[in-house]
């Protein structure tokens, strides 16, 4: 239960869940059914992601996506099983997409020193220290605004689309989920934008202006170098641009 990972709330409202109230346990099957197969306390049997939403190394998917198209057929064949298990992994795999771009967006307005407070400036996370989390590691609190988006997001909205389609709960995976995940999206590239509109030097064009944004530019291309995010080559190409743009006098 709760608002990150409410399994309950998707299986009452999904078909399972309906049909278990409405006609009793011959007809549809409770959580235990699925997820405590034979009486097992291992209720990751079948699962092909941690609660991240990330796959499992390849080589396990196989072996646990069997396991669970077994049970599975206990009431369905096999085929529809597999069909609709793929279907939610199509759904993850967007899902994920979506996270990534917003981690991306998050990551470059660090590069640019634009968070509020800086992780610098805050109290050290207790295992990673100084510096930007972004992972399953994000705390909820001493943290900017758009990083206070970021963990709603990923903690929130991506586990309701995810196992809202796991699932087969429609509403969990659309309305409570993906369409949370779409806005908090739109909001999480509102408030970059209005941070780097925030840091903008007031007067544009002049020679000073131009010198300090080609250092800030450097400046960024060298910390999104140091964090994997473009290549070598890629680094050496733009800083290269930068410089020429840069001594090339206006037209």
């Amino acid at each position: 239960m709760g608002p990150d990972h409410p399994q309950w709330e998707m299986w009452e409202t999904s078909m399972h869940g309906t049909l278990y109230y409405s006609a009793g346990p011959e007809v549809g099957p409770s959580c235990q059914l699925c997820h405590m197969p034979g009486n097992t306390h291992d209720v990751s049997i079948g699962l092909t992601a941690p609660p991240g939403m990330k796959p499992y190394p390849e080589e396990e998917l196989p072996a646990r996506r069997q396991e669970m198209v077994d049970i599975c057929s206990q009431c369905h064949a096999p085929g529809f099983a597999r069909r609709e298990l793929a279907s939610a992994d199509i759904i993850r795999s967007q899902s994920l997409a979506i996270v990534q771009e917003a981690i991306e967006v998050v990551e470059d307005i660090n590069d640019r020193d634009l968070l509020d407070p800086r992780p610098a400036e805050r109290p050290a996370h207790p295992q990673r220290g100084h510096i930007l989390v972004t992972d399953g590691q994000m705390l909820y609190e001493d943290y900017s605004h758009i990083e206070r988006l970021l963990f709603k997001m990923k903690k929130f909205s991506l586990a309701k689309t995810v196992k809202g389609a796991y699932h087969q709960n429609p509403a969990y995976t659309h309305w409570y989920g993906n369409a949370e995940l779409k806005m908090d999206l739109v909001d999480i590239r509102a408030e970059a934008s209005r941070l780097r509109k925030a840091a903008e030097i007031p007067v544009a064009g002049t020679v000073e202006n131009r010198g300090h944004s080609v250092d800030a530019d450097l400046k960024l291309l060298k910390r999104r170098f140091d964090r994997g995010a473009i290549s070598e080559t890629e680094y050496e190409q733009a800083k290269n641009k930068l410089m020429q743009d840069y001594l090339t006098p206006d037209k």
